[in-house]
């Protein structure tokens, strides 16, 4: 057995089938929401949440979970990256699980060097976000990611998919929600154009062949381990 992997009839839930969690964003009525919506799906239990990485790092010791959520824009002097750093120095078989409503390249690797598992967009329904949220459990590796390859997207074949620009994830988010290209020209202030430019490098950089296919395998590359 490989180390982070959970014994038989161990570990998430404790033999229950339910991912015991705990929330840590700054947003009182998204972590409160997300709760709810997380509990009435039945497959986890979140034990605590809190607006607070100091007082995460002090529960974690006394009130354990498997995993941790956590926003990587805590508004405070400590943002999600610090907070995973130290929660993995309490707690080093936990595992963290970052999101946030838009990641560049950069921060992603700055996540998965900090020792999270994973990343999750916060655009998911609670649906996906459960499945992401019991996947990363059961087959990320717990502890620090130091030796674990670079982030990299792949396709359902595992060959790496070519990485997006920070503006081309801006529009592939905005396509998820179902917006038209002149609806992304008119949030994003730009033109029509170089909407229709950036959505065309989206679906070739994706490989897919329409928008809905690019919203779909969005939520499926965001939602998986590091690979």
């Amino acid at each position: 057995m490989t180390r982070g992997e959970r014994p038989a009839g161990r570990g998430a839930g404790s033999g229950s089938g339910r991912v015991r969690l705990a929330l840590l964003d700054d947003h009182e009525v998204y972590r409160i929401g997300l709760r709810t919506l997380l509990e009435r799906t039945g497959g986890v239990e979140v034990l605590w949440d809190t607006a607070s990485p100091h007082e995460a790092w002090d529960r974690i010791a006394v009130e354990p979970v498997d995993a941790v959520l956590i926003d990587v824009n805590l508004g405070g002097p400590v943002d999600g990256i610090e907070a995973t750093r130290t929660l993995l120095v309490r707690a080093p078989d936990l595992r963290v699980i970052v999101m946030s409503g838009m990641m560049d390249e950069r921060r992603l690797v700055e996540v998965r060097d900090a020792g999270a598992v994973g990343f999750l967009p916060k655009e998911l329904s609670a649906s996906e976000m459960l499945a992401a949220i019991r996947t990363l459990v059961v087959v990320a590796p717990a502890g620090r990611a130091r030796d674990r390859p670079r982030p990299a997207f792949r396709d359902e074949r595992g060959s790496p998919i070519e990485p997006l620009s920070p503006r081309e994830r801006e529009v592939l988010a905005e396509i998820r929600l179902g917006l038209t290209n002149r609806e992304i020209a008119d949030k994003l202030q730009v033109s029509t154009t170089t909407v229709n430019k950036h959505v065309h490098h989206v679906l070739r950089k994706l490989r897919v062949r329409n928008r809905s296919e690019a919203a779909i395998v969005a939520g499926a590359l965001l939602s998986r381990p590091w690979r």
